[in-house]
């Protein structure tokens, strides 16, 4: 069952330009599924130059991205984030980097089951940009690729409306919230496939 966690914003935290962010109470490590920390390994190795790289749990909390994954089809590390329209830019060229160095580790610890890794350009639709997480659905839907497990992991909590597809489709995640949303998108998605195994 996903956890519910209440939104603070603490202003005393960062630049100016990430007063924003937003931090989440009652979180703690046992909250979050194996995915979510490879989700917040990637977005913390790609920030590593902008924040503290030795604090990735309240770094990937920032409110600056979101980077979702799941594993798909026979064993792929499946990566989507919305970092290209964020509030510090970025590419597809920094999340790769991140992701094969999630990937080395993974496999360094044992999950030979994940093969490779392919990050998502993120998706958009008349200038708006998909969550991650419906990136995630929309790229397993339209090319038939089935989520081990029916598991994502997500860097942060999940929007309202993000939580609300993934239900409907039965795919477990670890935390939503009533986050500001901006420009949703939905997938428009039929159907997704689930296995009942993941590699992780």
């Amino acid at each position: 069952m996903p956890k519910f966690v209440i939104e603070d914003t603490d202003v005393t935290t960062g630049p100016a330009q990430l007063q924003r962010n937003a931090f989440y109470r009652n979180v703690v490590p046992d909250d979050l599924n194996p995915l979510d920390l490879v989700a917040r390994k990637i977005l913390a190795h790609k920030f590593s130059n902008l924040h503290d790289p030795q604090n990735s749990v309240r770094q990937a909390m920032r409110d600056v991205e979101t980077v979702a994954c799941v594993i798909a089809g026979k064993g792929t590390l499946l990566v989507s984030h919305n970092s290209s329209f964020g509030a510090h830019g970025g590419n597809n060229q920094e999340v790769e980097l991140a992701t094969a160095a999630a990937f080395k580790d993974l496999r360094a610890r044992g999950f030979v089951n994940i093969t490779d890794y392919h990050v998502l350009s993120p998706i958009r639709k008349l200038r708006r940009t998909f969550h991650a997480e419906m990136q995630i659905l929309k790229a397993c839907s339209e090319h038939n690729r089935e989520i081990q497990g029916g598991i994502i992991g997500v860097s942060k909590p999940c929007c309202g409306k993000c939580a609300k597809v993934l239900k409907a489709f039965r795919i477990n995640f670890s935390l939503y919230s009533k986050s500001p949303i901006g420009d949703w998108v939905s997938p428009e998605i039929d159907q997704i496939k689930i296995t009942s195994k993941s590699a992780i």
